[in-house]
């Protein structure tokens, strides 16, 4: 079991933007940013969001493989998912949902209805 300290894991933007969620590892990332800029819009800023929630509990779920019994990893890691779960909601109830299955009504395709997710 390794010794995890919750203050070395990144805050998502900037795992992210590094490749990586832990402070000082894997320090080479070919197409590293120092930062995410704001997007074009609210819709895109909240889409990198998402995608920078999902991609640490992508990494987080690795770390919580290795170490099970870690009850502080594993409050952080469900803290993250709820906060990511709570973005994709926001993020379906004022745009669309990204898949066709969507978090809430399970009774509803959601590609049938318009626009889709790549419509702007």
């Amino acid at each position: 079991m390794i010794k995890i300290d919750i203050n070395n894991i990144l805050n998502p933007l900037n795992a992210l933007a590094l490749g990586n969620s832990f402070k000082d590892e894997y320090s080479f990332y070919k197409y590293k940013r120092v930062t995410f800029n704001n997007q074009a819009s609210e819709k895109e800023n909240i889409l990198l969001l998402i995608m920078a929630y999902r991609f640490n509990l992508i990494d987080l779920s690795y770390l919580l493989d290795i170490n099970p019994s870690n009850k502080e990893l594993l409050d952080y890691y469900n803290k993250v998912k709820k906060d990511y779960y709570n973005l994709l909601t926001f993020y379906e109830e004022k745009y669309n949902a990204l898949s066709n299955i969507p978090l809430k009504d399970f009774s509803k395709y959601c590609y049938l209805d318009l626009p889709w997710v790549g419509d702007k």
